[in-house]
């Protein structure tokens, strides 16, 4: 892998030509989605711990971080995507940070717990999701492949997330597939499929583009279930 960097601003950095790189998994992580505020007092207090409960876990689960508007209007991640920080919030009514949605389940502070992760990292797969991905000078792209061990009632979504920098995990942007979200409907058992997402590479002081990463997960809109959850990342 080759890379070059130049610099943009007395700030940030952007990767020229071509980075890429491949991650494969043989068992799914659990994904840990978190909501705060750089405003938010008790989220700063809960920090370490959450911090402590992660880096224990950290071969084990696949962690994406969102902002809120509120307490403070002025949070620069949130600001930074306004409109899929903010389709979070809602999907999941967010009403109290902070808020820790773990294979898309709600769970409050106290029971965010190493023991927690260990269980759900234990459960049969129902799906494997992998990726890799390229990232030029203004864009992202990702590959996907989906493969199911069962069958799956109901409609999916297969998300692919650009994150990272030197504030690790933060939402950056959601990919999209041809334009558009890619929504699966009831998937056969032994289905495989393969999916390229695109984006539009976001550049900003508060990300390095060498320590880019992209996280894929597969989601029930209805249930909100997580089934599968990766991430890719630069080496």
């Amino acid at each position: 892998m080759q890379i070059s960097l130049f610099r943009l601003s007395n700030y940030c950095l952007i990767v020229f030509l071509f980075l890429q790189t491949e991650i494969s998994q043989a068992q799914n992580k659990v994904l840990v989605e978190k909501f705060s505020n750089v405003g938010c007092a008790p989220c700063m207090v809960y920090k370490p711990k959450f911090d402590s409960i992660v880096k224990a876990s950290s071969d084990k689960i696949t962690l994406l971080e969102y902002r809120t508007s509120w307490p403070s209007p002025k949070d620069p991640f949130y600001n930074l995507n306004v409109n899929d920080n903010r389709e979070r919030v809602v999907y999941y009514e967010v009403t109290g940070i902070p808020m820790i949605q773990v294979n898309g389940k709600m769970y409050f502070t106290n029971e965010f717990t190493g023991e927690l992760i260990d269980s759900l990292f234990k459960q049969k797969n129902q799906v494997t999701v992998t990726a890799d991905f390229s990232l030029h000078t203004d864009t992202v792209t990702v590959q996907v492949k989906l493969n199911t061990q069962t069958e799956l009632a109901g409609t999916y979504r297969l998300y692919a997330t650009d994150v990272g920098g030197e504030y690790d995990n933060i939402l950056r942007q959601n990919l999209v597939a041809d334009g558009s979200e890619l929504k699966l409907p009831d998937l056969k058992k032994d289905f495989e499929g393969n999916y390229i997402f695109n984006g539009v590479f976001i550049n900003s002081k508060y990300f390095n583009a060498a320590k880019t990463k992209v996280i894929c997960f597969l989601q029930n809109i209805e249930t909100k279930e997580v089934v599968a959850s990766c991430y890719a990342s630069l080496k």
